[in-house]
């Protein structure tokens, strides 16, 4: 095939995820699709199912066990949870979060904030509260205490890897009670630079 021009080409309308582009890996020409391209820096676990916690104040892991641990390389973090836990107990309080739990990662710098409601349902208009953690787990309660057997909270921050290894986002409940992690809830991370000491991304004096 003759040489063309990438402006002579015909351009994509919808691209695809099979969509392949050429890469030079230490000088070694190779090939990348968009699919592994949009995977590399990002990282996300999503409950497909109900789940039923243990009825323990112990540590556990919000997802089910096939899919609980996410591998993470160093860099900084930006990440997002949304939890709804249902079928907790009647006495006042809700639960501890902990993005890292029995992960084998070395995580710096943490900093995020949960908003939500410890309600009956939390899908009924009140309210909300939360909290600002600078360490790996939040508080206990993460958002104000209240009686109701529901609970969703969302949270949003930033950490940094300075070790790889694994992630196993987990809940640890104030008062033990069999709940249930809902349909949907998910953790999501998103590597914003190899470096730990990340000041800037663009243009910034």
């Amino acid at each position: 095939m003759a040489d063309s021009k990438i402006s002579a080409l015909t351009a994509v309308v919808t691209p695809a995820t099979t969509d392949e582009f050429a890469v030079n890996q230490g000088g070694t020409s190779k090939k990348i699709t968009r699919q592994q391209m949009l995977d590399t820096d990002r990282y996300m676990l999503r409950q497909d199912a109900t789940r039923n916690l243990t009825s323990s104040t112990a540590e556990q892991a919000i997802f089910d066990a096939a899919y609980d641990t996410l591998t993470v390389p160093v860099g900084t973090y930006r990440f997002e949870m949304m939890l709804y836990i249902t079928a907790m107990s009647a006495t006042s309080g809700n639960l501890a979060v902990d993005p890292l739990g029995a992960g084998t990662a070395v995580c710096a710098a943490w900093l995020y904030h949960a908003v939500g409601i410890d309600a009956a349902p939390p899908t009924t208009a009140v309210a909300q509260t939360g909290s600002f953690s600078i360490t790996q787990q939040s508080a206990a309660s993460v958002v104000v205490a209240g009686v109701g057997q529901q609970m969703g909270v969302r949270i949003e921050g930033m950490f940094e890897v300075t070790t790889e290894g694994t992630m196993i986002p987990s809940v640890t409940l104030v008062t033990a009670a069999a709940a249930t992690v809902a349909i949907g809830s998910y953790f999501w991370a998103e590597r914003i630079s190899t470096s730990t000491t990340l000041t800037s991304i663009g243009a910034a004096s």
